[in-house]
């Protein structure tokens, strides 16, 4: 199993290497980036339901996964402790995964809030199948309001289409219950996985100041199958 993915190491925006005119902004460093369990705290979502509820209190909102799905603990002691646990637990399919998510050095840019990924994967694939929310601030003196949201996602779409190996759909006003987005939904060639291709449905937001995606990936050739299950995942996310 292998993490990579063709779209996104650091979620869409930072593995193509686009940077529209609203995102050029530097990351957010959060107070206690670094400590261990500081940043995510996940507990059943209610119960026999299936599913977990990660809550990210420094940057504000929390999102729901199935029950089965880890999230990776930002920071060093938060993924050895997560990697102990697994090794207790017996999960040596789950803990082949993890180490090479921990070993990517795109989990740690500060504006990667949560990745929460399937283990052990389902699929019969190398893709991963996860879900990343990354969060960044609007530039000082940008307006909050739909016209800005529309404009980065235009721009955002305008770049995508043209890259090597895309294929994407055009983009379409969602409305998710924690409030209005916009969806771009595609895949993309997967380097190294011998023609394979990453299938992701990615949510764009604006909140107090700051650009919420929400990304959901996996292999492309199961993309459909999970369509449902990625839109129930973004309905579960609220701000906090």
């Amino acid at each position: 199993m292998r993490e990579r993915q063709a779209v996104c190491r650091d979620g869409l925006l930072q593995s193509t290497g686009v940077r529209p005119k609203f995102l050029r902004v530097r990351a957010i460093v959060l107070a206690g980036v670094l400590a261990a369990g500081a940043l995510l705290v996940s507990a059943p979502l209610a119960a026999n339901s299936g599913w977990t509820l990660h809550s990210v209190p420094s940057a504000h909102f929390s999102i729901a996964t199935p029950a089965a799905w880890v999230a990776i603990p930002q920071s060093r002691a938060g993924q050895q402790a997560l990697v102990r646990s697994l090794q207790r637990e017996g999960r040596s399919d789950a803990l082949k995964v993890l180490r090479e998510f921990v070993g990517d050095h795109w989990q740690h840019v500060a504006s990667r809030k949560l990745d929460a990924v399937e283990l052990p994967q389902t699929l019969p694939s190398d893709i991963a199948t996860d879900v990343i929310v990354d969060v960044k601030p609007l530039p000082t003196g940008v307006s909050e309001d739909q016209s800005t949201l529309k404009q980065i996602v235009t721009g955002l779409y305008g770049q995508l289409k043209t890259s090597s190996g895309m294929h994407l759909e055009k983009p379409a006003a969602v409305r998710l219950e924690a409030g209005p987005s916009y969806l771009l939904f595609g895949s993309a060639t997967a380097s190294g996985f011998g023609g394979a291709r990453t299938g992701f449905a990615f949510y764009l937001l604006l909140h107090a100041g700051h650009i919420y995606s929400i990304e959901c990936r996996t292999d492309a050739r199961f993309f459909d199958a999970h369509a449902a299950l990625f839109r129930r995942i973004a309905g579960t996310f609220r701000y906090t």
